[in-house]
């Protein structure tokens, strides 16, 4: 006779299934008892095995200050799916994200800028690969090497002009 389904038995036969299942389990407890109590004990699930994980938890944590918080703040990250680190890792996506053709003085301007703006919040660590263009953009917009420059105009960011930073004994043509 081929097995029913458990939507096809009665409310009779089930519950004699489910008295079966039982009846089975606690047949198999009786038989390996002592089997299952040293798994219950090797993963802390009795009450003495609990205190004992609590207890090397907590020594755990007082020899590692700052380790729950950072597990907490990973759990996080990764709960919420943000992978937004203010840090090291920042600062090696940051270069990552700024093309090795530019000097070096540029790459750093570029990443300090950068750097704020992820710190600040105007720019999101995911968005970075995708706005380094606009703020090469922009650096390159404001330092043109390339352009004519008046000795009457004001140096950026400053009140004098590049003639007052001249001295005196220069030559002049």
């Amino acid at each position: 006779m081929p097995k029913k389904l458990v939507s096809e038995l009665t409310p009779n036969e089930l519950a004699a299934r489910r008295e079966y299942q039982r009846h089975a389990q606690h047949k198999h407890y009786l038989k390996n008892r002592e089997n299952i109590a040293a798994y219950k004990a090797r993963h802390n699930q009795t009450p003495e095995g609990k205190a004992v994980a609590a207890k090397a938890w907590r020594k755990w944590l007082d020899a590692h200050p700052g380790a729950h918080q950072q597990m907490q703040r990973a759990y996080y990250r990764r709960k919420h799916g943000t992978s937004e680190k203010v840090g090291q890792d920042a600062f090696v996506a940051v270069y990552a994200a700024i093309p090795r053709n530019l000097p070096p003085d540029v790459r750093d301007e570029v990443a300090g800028t950068l750097f704020m703006a992820l710190v600040d919040g105007t720019l999101r660590a995911a968005d970075l690969s995708a706005k380094v263009r606009e703020y090469v953009r922009a650096y390159n917009r404001q330092n043109d090497h390339y352009k004519v420059l008046s000795l009457d105009d004001k140096i950026p960011g400053m009140e004098t002009s590049w003639v007052d930073n001249l001295p005196d004994d220069a030559e002049h043509f």
